[in-house]
């Protein structure tokens, strides 16, 4: 009897030992990982057109050479300036392209004398400037890098005096125009920007008097603080 209860508490063994695990003890799985919340990085855009004004400070290097006999004098010109500016912009990633056009009046005047001919007198005076340009940039979020090229034109006039006789000549040069910048969006549509440009204007020959005559250097430098309004372009979230 005693053998027969121990074979029958073995088999029972045997059988629990086998038995099928039920639902309950089949391990879950481990929860899916939640992935991390990320802030969202602004992007500006700067495509569009745009409408600015701008402000600043001009000089001009100015070099006189007598055609007919061998003499030469230079001097600067400097002043203020102000206009306004108009373009389109076109953004490939962080490659910004465009183009531009502004406008400045100017107040550039500067001068010189010379002792020759019992004393000779040498004025320039700039009243306006416009650029034709084109600009490539590179865009890091809502800051712009760029430089420009392209066409320049200056409206000036030049004076010469010596005693018992004046005379000024007044003309549109065109020549060409190199510059840089930076830009700023700062809120929306707005953005400001820091610009320097370089323009060359060449040699213009001038006549005075059948006697008289000079060609007449000038190169121009201005740096302008704008502001523009873009018709399009604003921050928006597009990184991550």
């Amino acid at each position: 009897m005693k053998r027969t209860v121990i074979l029958a508490a073995g088999a029972l063994a045997v059988l629990l030992a086998g038995k099928p695990a039920t639902a309950a003890d089949i391990a879950r799985p481990a929860p899916a990982p939640v992935p991390p919340v990320t802030t969202p990085v602004s992007a500006y855009n700067w495509t569009g057109f745009y409408l600015g004004v701008h402000a600043g400070y001009g000089w001009a290097d100015k070099g006189w050479t007598d055609t007919i006999v061998p003499f030469s004098i230079s001097h600067d010109a400097d002043g203020f300036l102000a206009g306004g500016q108009v373009g389109f912009n076109y953004q490939i990633n962080n490659i910004v392209l465009g183009i531009e056009g502004d406008l400045s009046w100017a107040d550039i005047n500067g001068g010189a004398a010379s002792p020759r001919l019992g004393g000779e007198t040498f004025d320039t005076r700039i009243d306006w400037m416009g650029t034709l340009t084109g600009r490539i940039g590179f865009a890091l979020d809502n800051w712009l890098i760029y430089g420009k090229g392209g066409f320049a034109w200056v409206n000036e006039d030049l004076g010469y005096a010596v005693p018992g006789f004046a005379a000024a000549s007044g003309s549109t040069r065109t020549g060409w125009t190199v510059g840089a910048g930076i830009e700023y969006g700062f809120w929306n549509n707005w953005s400001a920007k820091l610009e320097y440009n370089y323009m060359d204007f060449g040699s213009r020959t001038v006549s005075y008097a059948p006697a008289v005559v000079f060609d007449v250097d000038q190169q121009v430098h201005a740096v302008k603080l704008g502001l523009n309004y873009r018709f399009g372009g604003a921050p928006i979230a597009a990184r991550y």
